[in-house]
């Protein structure tokens, strides 16, 4: 009989024994829902008799995130045997984001053109061979930019020399021909910050329009044979300076220290932690 009377006093111990310590068992054996095992209670929650869903929630940009700055350049250019006319130079804008703010903007522009113009008399006689050309190329930027107007360069030229009859070498060159050395022109704007650096920041592109037209022309006596050679081109560069932030790590709830040892910051991350109920 007094058996019986321990047995039941001991069963009761165990029952009210269970019952307290079972929530901190449920806290402590929590499992979010990709099964990884959550952290107990942080000092200054209490836990009642119900179970708790703990919801970590990581800020972009804050993992390993050091504040500082940097640049970064694209360019785009074209070159043609030719004319153009309305041929487009994109340069990337640069995608800010709350971590990553775009400050300045150095924009570099050039236009240019090289020809080679060649001639040979094949006729009998003597011949003054008139050569004549003419260029222009130009750079328009987008609408976007109005503080920027369009650079152009023109080349214009005239060049004559009397050659001899043909000296059977068909090679422009000797006595009955002449090879003009390659000319180059242009016109280069170094680096030039932009003001309106808003054009410039987007995932977009900025686009500029290239037009350019090229035209030699050949005159002389007896019988003639030209070569002529002309490219034009253009160019953009941009170059992007921009500013690293880190947002401010989040503080605990409830006036909870950020950095207790029972913290959810790991250190190497900025997330926060939000307790509730299931």
């Amino acid at each position: 009989m007094k058996n019986n009377k321990l047995t039941r006093i001991l069963l009761a111990l165990v029952t009210i024994a269970t019952a307290t310590l079972s929530p901190a068992v449920i806290a402590e054996g929590n499992h979010d829902r990709n099964g990884h095992r959550n952290k107990p209670a942080p000092r200054g929650y209490h836990w009642e008799d119900r179970e708790y869903k703990v919801k970590t929630q990581h800020h972009s940009g804050c993992r390993d995130c050091e504040p500082g700055s940097g640049v970064q350049r694209y360019s785009d250019g074209i070159t043609v045997n030719g004319n153009m006319a309305g041929e487009i130079l994109s340069v990337p804008q640069f995608p800010s984001t709350p971590v990553m703010v775009l400050t300045g903007v150095k924009l570099e522009r050039s236009v240019w053109a090289i020809s080679t113009n060649k001639a040979e008399n094949t006729g009998g006689g003597t011949s003054t061979i008139t050569i004549i050309e003419d260029v222009k190329v130009e750079l328009i930027p987008p609408t976007s930019l109005p503080e920027l107007s369009s650079l152009s360069e023109t080349y214009s030229a005239v060049y004559s020399e009397t050659v001899g009859a043909f000296d059977g070498i068909l090679d422009f060159d000797g006595t009955s021909g002449f090879t003009l050395m390659p000319f180059i022109f242009g016109k280069n704007v170094t680096a030039v910050d932009i003001a309106n650096i808003g054009a410039f920041d987007g995932i977009g592109t900025v686009n500029f329009l290239v037009n350019s037209t090229a035209t030699t022309a050949a005159y002389g006596s007896g019988n003639l044979h030209v070569w002529f050679m002309t490219y034009d081109g253009a160019d953009v560069g941009v170059t992007y300076a921009f500013k690293v932030l880190c947002p401010d790590r989040p503080v605990r709830e409830h006036g909870e220290d950020d950095h207790d040892d029972d913290s959810d910051h790991d250190g190497d991350s900025c997330h926060k932690t939000e307790y509730s109920d299931k």
